[in-house]
């Protein structure tokens, strides 16, 4: 998609590319301000490449707690649904939830 730039001395310049910015910023500014803008560009990749992963490691945390307190919540209904529970039942079903859990954290 092209973009229209209009400069301070009243030129308008279209842009048809991402290195069509960098070429204005070469002609009107030189060398040493198109590698300022080509790092500033790398940093922002790296920048959003971070960002990226940060989410992805975030997501794979929820899906997991998600997961955990699922098995939590089947061994709670387990609980419930026994008429009768006795205790050496109980002590077991309370050291899963206990074993899910230290496993989460």
């Amino acid at each position: 998609m092209a973009k229209t730039l209009y400069l301070p001395d009243g030129e308008m310049v279209v842009l048809l590319s991402d290195d069509d910015f960098l070429n204005l910023v070469w002609e009107r500014l030189g060398n040493d301000a198109e590698n300022e803008v080509k790092e500033y560009i790398q940093l922002a990749d790296y920048e959003e490449q971070a960002v990226k992963t940060d989410l992805s490691i975030y997501e794979m945390d929820l899906d997991s707690n998600r997961a955990c307190f699922n098995e939590i919540l089947e061994i709670i209904e387990q609980i419930r649904n026994t008429a009768r529970l006795d205790k050496p039942k109980l002590h077991k079903l309370l050291c899963e939830i206990e074993k899910i859990i230290s496993n989460q954290i």
